[in-house]
C-alpha cells in the first residue's frame, strides 16, 4: 500500500540515503525554509520532494523516485499527493527550480511552460469549488426553509391549495439540497486506489436523485389535487394577502435561480445545476399559483387546484429532463464536438496518421480520455513516446479539465 508522509528536517538525510543509496552527507539535503515529503511503499521509502520558498514563491527544489519504482506510476502518485498537501495550505502555484530530463513527465501532470519557467497553477481549484459550492447549497437551504413555512402557513391562513402545494415544493427543495450538501464533501475527495477517477461521479448522482426527488413531488401533488378536484371539498376562494406572498416567493426564487445557475456553470457542477433547475421549477410553478389564485378570486375556487396541477405536471418535466441529462453523464454520453476537437489536436500533430477508437469518462467537472493513434511502424519506442507526450501536453493545456490520457499507438503498416 502506498503512502505520503511529511517528514521533519532531522529525518530527511536518512531517508534519502535509503531512497538514493548514497553516502553523502546528509546536510547536503538540509535547505532553508523548505518542507520534506517522503512516499512509501509497505513503510519502505520510495520517493522524496524537498519544497522551498522564496519571497512569496514556491518551488520545487527535488523530486526523484527510485530507479525501479518508475514505471508503476509512483511518480504521478506522489506527485497528486503534493499537490493535495499544499493546497490544503493555501499554495496555489510553485514553480520547478531545475528540471533536467524530466521535462515532460512534469508538462505530463499538469505543470504549464512559459517564459522559460515551468510552473502549476490553481492548486486550490478543488478547495475553492467546494467552498463555493457548499455556501451556495447553505443559502439554498436557508431560503427554501423560509419559503416553505412562509408558503404553507399562508396558504392556511389565505385558503390557497395552490399556494400549500407551492410549499410543500420548497420543502422538497430543503432535502434536495442537504443531499447535495453531502455530496459536495464526497465529490472534493481526491482519488484513491478504489476510486481512481476520484469521486467527482457523486455530483451526477446527486443530481439524478433531485430529478427523481421532483417527479415524486409532481406525482404527489398530482394526486392530492385531483382528490380535491373530485370530491369536491374546500373549494375555497383564496385570500387578497396569498398575492403579497407568491409575489415576493417568485422574486426571491428567481435571483436565486440565476445565482445558482450562474455557480452551476462556472463550477461545472450536476448537482448544482440541478438545484438551480428545482429552483428554475420554483419560479415558474409559482407563477402558475399566482394566476391560479387570480382566477379563482375573479371567476372560480376551481381555478385554484387546476393550477394545482398544472404546476406540479412543470415539477415533473423539470424533473425528468434532470434524470436524462444526469444519467447520460453517469453513463458517459460521448460529446461529439468535443471529440471531434480532440481528433483535430491529434490528427494536427506531426508524425501522427490518424486517431480512433476515441473514448471519453466524467468524473465530476474532470474528464478521462482513451484513444488510438497510428504512426509509422517504424519509429522507435522512443520516439513514439515523446510524440504521445506531445499530445497530452497539447490537449490538456486547452483543455484544463483533462485530468489523464490513455494512448495506445498502433503501427501503420505499409504492407498486411
Amino acid at each position: 500500500m502506498q503512502k505520503f508522509k511529511k517528514i521533519c528536517e532531522k529525518e530527511i538525510g536518512d531517508f534519502i540515503k535509503k531512497i538514493k543509496n548514497t553516502d553523502k552527507n546528509l546536510e547536503e539535503f538540509r535547505m532553508d525554509n523548505c518542507e520534506y515529503f517522503l512516499f512509501f511503499e509497505d513503510d519502505n521509502p520510495i520517493a522524496y520532494a524537498i519544497i522551498g520558498k522564496e519571497s512569496d514563491e514556491y518551488f520545487l527544489y527535488d523530486f526523484f523516485v527510485k530507479k525501479e519504482e518508475r514505471f508503476r506510476n509512483v511518480g504521478t502518485n506522489f506527485m497528486k499527493n503534493i499537490f493535495e498537501e499544499l493546497s490544503k495550505n493555501n499554495v496555489d502555484e510553485f514553480y520547478l527550480k531545475s528540471w533536467g530530463n524530466n521535462k515532460y513527465f512534469f508538462l505530463r501532470n499538469g505543470f504549464i511552460e512559459e517564459n522559460g519557467k515551468i510552473f502549476i497553477k490553481d492548486l486550490m481549484m478543488s478547495k475553492k469549488r467546494q467552498k463555493e459550492g457548499m455556501f451556495g447549497t447553505i443559502v439554498s437551504i436557508v431560503v427554501n426553509i423560509f419559503l416553505s413555512i412562509l408558503k404553507i402557513m399562508f396558504g392556511i391562513i389565505g385558503k390557497s391549495h395552490g399556494l400549500i402545494a407551492d410549499g410543500i415544493h420548497s420543502f422538497s427543495d430543503v432535502i434536495t439540497s442537504v443531499v447535495i450538501l453531502f455530496t459536495l464533501k464526497i465529490a472534493s475527495k481526491p482519488a484513491d486506489n478504489e476510486h481512481p477517477y476520484g469521486h467527482g461521479q457523486a455530483e451526477s448522482i446527486a443530481g439524478n436523485m433531485v430529478g427523481v426527488i421532483l417527479i415524486i413531488t409532481a406525482v404527489q401533488l398530482i394526486i392530492e389535487n385531483i382528490k380535491y378536484l373530485v370530491v369536491g371539498k374546500d373549494k375555497t376562494v383564496p385570500e387578497g394577502i396569498t398575492i403579497i406572498i407568491v409575489v415576493i416567493a417568485i422574486i426571491i426564487k428567481f435571483i436565486l435561480y440565476k445565482y445558482k445557475m450562474n455557480m452551476a456553470i462556472k463550477l461545472n457542477n450536476d448537482a448544482i445545476l440541478a438545484d438551480a433547475k428545482d429552483h428554475k421549477s420554483d419560479v415558474i410553478s409559482s407563477i402558475g399559483v399566482l394566476v391560479g389564485i387570480l382566477l379563482a378570486i375573479k371567476f372560480s375556487p376551481i381555478f385554484d387546484i387546476l393550477t394545482g396541477i398544472l404546476v406540479a405536471i412543470l415539477i415533473g418535466r423539470e424533473g425528468i429532463e434532470v434524470v436524462i441529462h444526469t444519467s447520460n453523464k453517469i453513463m458517459d454520453e460521448q460529446e461529439k464536438k468535443f471529440i471531434s476537437s480532440i481528433e483535430e489536436i491529434v490528427e494536427n500533430t506531426a508524425k501522427v496518421y490518424n486517431i480512433h477508437n476515441i473514448f471519453m469518462k466524467r468524473s465530476g467537472d474532470k474528464v478521462y480520455l482513451a484513444f488510438h493513434m497510428r504512426v509509422n511502424e517504424n519509429m522507435s519506442v522512443t520516439e513514439s513516446h515523446f510524440i504521445v507526450d506531445e499530445v497530452m501536453i497539447k490537449i490538456k493545456n486547452k483543455y484544463k479539465f483533462v485530468e489523464d490520457i490513455i494512448i495506445h499507438v498502433d503501427p501503420l503498416r505499409e504492407k498486411i
